[in-house]
């Protein structure tokens, strides 16, 4: 029993210690904490490795057990929330390759010990109790480390992306039938937390002023009928004038941080009434570098041009170790459609990578599962518009 025991514990070492340092290096600031607890605790279970190593090595037959040592039910019972959590993202994911079934088995043997042994310890002296409680006091300066971490970092990448944007339209001069316009968009990150951009996109689009009864009646039953408002009027619809693109898809907006994109368009007073400014936008709280690439697969169900670059796609980096090997990697896709007599819209779709989208039992929770899997994910779509009339 000694000898499994240590085992254990030089297992739990190795793996608390490296994915520790792992996450301190790699995915920096947001992971400190939970790492450095996980570090501490692996100093404590070597200490206890070197107890039961000289115990077991000892020839005689009167060897104490393992929970005769305080040391060892310190050390085995502060693992047990530390392997829980990567047992709970490979139960949670979708996908189950032989190195994350390897892992999750690893994992539950090192939990099967820590609870055997944390539980005879109990039972067999229960004056341990009070050594666990001095050990727990002995770390409760910890906690303001922890408070620092979960106001600075903690809370920051969990709100909601905030932003500020405000769209403008303004007349410059009139040269006969045609109208020149500026057109201005400046976004502001009012939040804590640094955003990425998964799309950005500004449309103008020209309307009519003759709203016809039927029409307005139409459009109120289906607002009224469906969550959201839909982004068409009953005003007729002439087309597009100008389309573009505010932030590169993958950029970022620091807290505080500004953008602002102006533009100028001319318009023929004879070919529309009204022209409307609408701005979409789709943001993700930071969490690392996106890298977008053309879609893979068509987006089934919506209007796609193969021939355009208005599908793309980029796969959501891990927040740590943990999750990057046993977890599944979102995705995220954003089309740009074009829609006959509508102005374009722009869709943002989550989905699993890592597991075959023709597997009709996981693929009703493709989408849907992604921020299920990965609570890190915190996304938000703005839509803003702006109204300017041609008619003196």
């Amino acid at each position: 029993m000694l000898w499994v025991v240590f085992i254990a514990l030089v297992f739990d070492v190795a793996t608390l210690a490296a994915s520790g340092m792992v996450d301190i290096t790699a995915y920096g600031n947001p992971q400190i904490p939970w790492a450095f607890l996980r570090i501490i605790i692996a100093v404590v279970n070597f200490a206890a490795a070197v107890e039961v190593f000289k115990e077991a090595k000892r020839n005689s037959v009167n060897r104490r057990r393992p929970w005769d040592f305080p040391i060892v039910l310190v050390a085995q019972a502060s693992v047990i929330p530390m392997f829980i959590v990567p047992i709970m993202m490979e139960i949670q994911s979708l996908a189950h390759d032989k190195l994350d079934i390897a892992l999750t088995a690893l994992f539950g043997v090192l939990l099967l010990v820590a609870g055997v042994v944390s539980v005879g310890a109990l039972v067999a002296r229960p004056n341990y109790m009070h050594t666990a409680w001095a050990a727990l006091i002995a770390l409760l300066p910890l906690a303001s480390l922890f408070q620092f971490w979960y106001q600075a970092f903690y809370l920051p990448t969990h709100e909601r992306p905030t932003v500020n944007v405000k769209a403008d339209l303004e007349e410059v001069r009139r040269q006969g039938r045609v109208t020149q316009m500026r057109g201005t968009v400046t976004m502001e990150n009012a939040g804590k937390a640094a955003l990425s951009t998964l799309g950005s996109i500004y449309s103008v689009t020209g309307h009519g002023m003759d709203v016809e009864k039927p029409m307005v009646l139409n459009e109120l039953r289906g607002a009224l009928e469906r969550h959201r408002v839909p982004w068409v009027d009953g005003s007729p619809y002439k087309g597009v004038l100008k389309v573009g693109r505010l932030i590169r898809p993958g950029g970022h907006l620091t807290p505080g941080q500004k953008n602002s994109t102006s533009f100028v368009f001319d318009v023929r007073n004879d070919a529309q009434q009204k022209v409307r400014l609408t701005v979409q936008l789709s943001l993700l709280v930071y969490s690392g570098g996106l890298s977008f690439g053309p879609c893979l697969e068509d987006p089934k169900g919506h209007e796609y041009d193969p021939d355009l670059p208005n599908c793309l796609e980029a796969e959501i980096p891990a927040p740590n170790v943990f999750r990057s090997i046993l977890g599944d990697r979102p995705k995220v896709r954003t089309i740009v459609t074009s829609p006959e007599n509508a102005l374009p819209d722009l869709l943002t779709r989550f989905q699993i990578s890592g597991w075959d989208p023709k597997d009709e039992k996981r693929q009703g929770r493709g989408a849907g599962a992604a921020q299920e899997i990965n609570p890190f994910m915190v996304s938000r779509g703005v839509t803003v518009s702006s109204e300017h009339r041609l008619d003196p």
